[in-house]
């Protein structure tokens, strides 16, 4: 009858301990859920086993909703490995991300993603994003860290203090990998660092 129904809110959601793996789709998602939430100590490995386009990423924070993602670790999937939908302050930290974003196509997609989408049924803070202190084991070249700011909706960015390794990283590798389009964000004291005491799932 062209009236839009709105889904109940969720509030103050905890995704935490979850083992997620060999899904054809996404591995977890939580949206609409507004204030306070955390998804955090996670695993999430080979995940979107379809290679089906926007429904194969490891950890989604969806629009419509306020969480922190820290702790979990990603691993062998097609998609991104984190995706960042939310509004407000969102912290990501601490989190490994293992070959990430292998879809077969030479570039692939990102470790990490975030944008900063528009909800109308709600009147949200913009965007701020804050990663740091995530580890990223061979990222494609599409990017280990990738924050795109399409709608216009974000506050400066903070990317620092996180590890990436790579085999053979060009001299470049910082532009290669890490794309950071908010406008006045900070960018600093990422680099290249394969750790040998990361336990991958």
């Amino acid at each position: 009858n062209g009236v839009n129904r709105v889904p109940i809110r969720l509030d103050s959601v905890t995704i935490r301990k979850c083992l997620v793996e060999r899904t054809q789709w996404d591995g977890i998602q939580l949206s609409n859920a507004r204030n306070g939430c955390k998804i955090f100590n996670n695993v999430v490995k080979d995940y979107g086993l379809l290679n089906k386009s926007s429904q194969q990423a490891g950890i989604i924070l969806g629009s419509n909703t306020n969480a922190d993602v820290y702790g979990n670790k990603v691993s062998r999937g097609t998609g991104n490995g984190i995706e960042l939908f939310g509004y407000g302050i969102i912290n990501c930290y601490n989190n490994v991300l293992d070959s990430c974003g292998w879809d077969g196509t030479a570039n692939g997609q990102q470790s990490l993603y975030a944008s900063d989408y528009v909800t109308n049924t709600e009147s949200n803070p913009r965007q701020t994003v804050n990663i740091y202190g995530n580890s990223i084991i061979k990222p494609k070249t599409s990017g280990a860290i990738f924050v795109a700011g399409y709608a216009n909706n974000s506050l400066p960015s903070l990317v620092e203090n996180n590890k990436i390794c790579i085999a053979s990283p060009p001299a470049n590798w910082q532009s290669v990998y890490i794309k950071v389009y908010t406008t006045g964000s900070t960018v600093r004291n990422n680099v290249i660092l394969c750790e040998t005491n990361i336990v991958l799932p």
